[in-house]
């Protein structure tokens, strides 16, 4: 009786095992008749087990999802082509080489509707500066690298909410795509004895010093926590100065670090009579930083161009819908800020409707 215990308790792993691999077998069978991109339950579970641990936390049920192969992912292959390899293959677990990954909001709108892309026999990873190359491949209408061209997409795309994450140049932040995840700690500037034009500007340090503060003033375009969106304000002093957005949707509306004129002409002729005007934009932005201004600027999502928000921008903006107009022409302070973001606050609310 304990030899037989034993013998069971010695052969029921790898009776389990070849169970396993029987059923992964059969559901194999019944995945890739056709191309159509949403997964039939078969696929779905298929791939669910098939690319466990390396599959970004998607679950494949009643999904579209597109397949990509070649070194770098650069080809595109049908539903059908992926599965034909994986049943030549016969093998009951993904490769170091057979990866999946869940698209961004705006990146289903660039792909034509595609949840997930599930890459085979690719040998560099898909890093965040190679996906909007893949998104665009896969036949969506929109290109991530031209403006959005259509009213009811870009309302769609929703620039109220952005993950959580450094992003390093304006097409992460406008696909949504962070460059990586950080903790970092956030230092409001002065907020009390501050004039209004420095208020909601912030210091931004990595925890542990992961990164330099050159790496933070020259390389990071923005910082999400949550709700709150830091956008690097790029002040002339070159301190690591970020602010706050104020006004989110297809204006993005923070304060700039961008000096006034006057200002300007001020380091110019301290240059000359120095001879290193490097040196002196230095030395005034770091003994006389009161005296620069933080005005409100705004960052259009459709272009990446960033414009004074002023009463001359709004009026522009505002030529096409006369309520609004009216209503701010009748302002009794039009240059106020307060006035200023209520206008773009609306101007948001009716891109998006």
């Amino acid at each position: 009786m304990i030899k037989t215990n034993h013998f069971l308790s010695s052969i029921l792993p790898l009776l389990l095992c070849l169970f396993s691999i029987n059923i992964i077998a059969q559901n194999l069978e019944s995945c890739g008749l056709n191309d159509d991109p949403i997964l039939n339950n078969s696929e779905a579970d298929f791939l669910n087990t098939y690319l466990k641990g390396r599959r970004d936390g998607q679950d494949f049920h009643g999904i579209k999802v597109a397949f990509i192969t070649g070194g770098s992912g650069n080809k595109n292959i049908s539903k059908t082509e992926y599965f034909r390899e994986l049943k030549t293959r016969n093998e009951q677990s993904a490769q170091e080489t057979d990866f999946a990954f869940s698209l961004t909001e705006a990146e289903k709108l660039w792909s034509g509707g595609y949840d997930a892309v599930v890459a085979f026999k690719v040998l560099i990873p898909i890093e965040v500066r190679k996906r909007s190359k893949v998104v665009k491949s896969l036949g969506g209408d929109i290109s991530p690298t031209k403006p959005l061209n259509t009213d009811s997409l870009l309302a769609a795309m929703r620039y109220d909410k952005f993950p959580d994450g450094v992003y390093l140049n304006f097409e992460q932040f406008r696909t949504k795509t962070p460059a990586f995840t950080a903790d970092m700690g956030i230092t409001q500037i002065s907020p009390d004895n501050s004039s209004p034009s420095k208020r909601n500007i912030y210091t931004l340090k990595f925890k542990g010093d992961a990164y330099s503060d050159k790496f933070i003033f020259e390389e990071m375009y923005s910082f999400v926590k949550g709700d709150s969106i830091f956008m690097n304000s790029h002040p002339p002093n070159r301190a690591i100065m970020f602010s706050l957005c104020l006004a989110k949707g297809r204006f993005l509306t923070y304060r700039s670090g961008k000096y006034s004129l006057e200002h300007q002409m001020l380091m110019t002729t301290a240059g000359v009579a120095a001879g290193l005007i490097g040196e002196v934009i230095v030395m005034l932005t770091t003994a006389d930083m009161a005296k620069y201004d933080f005005p409100l600027h705004t960052l259009s999502m459709r272009t990446g161009e960033l414009y004074p928000l002023d009463k001359d921008f709004l009026l522009e903006r505002l030529a096409g819908d006369s309520a609004l107009l009216e209503g701010y022409t009748k302002e009794p302070k039009p240059k106020a800020d307060e006035t200023l973001l209520k206008y773009i606050n609306l101007i948001n609310d009716r891109l998006n409707k």
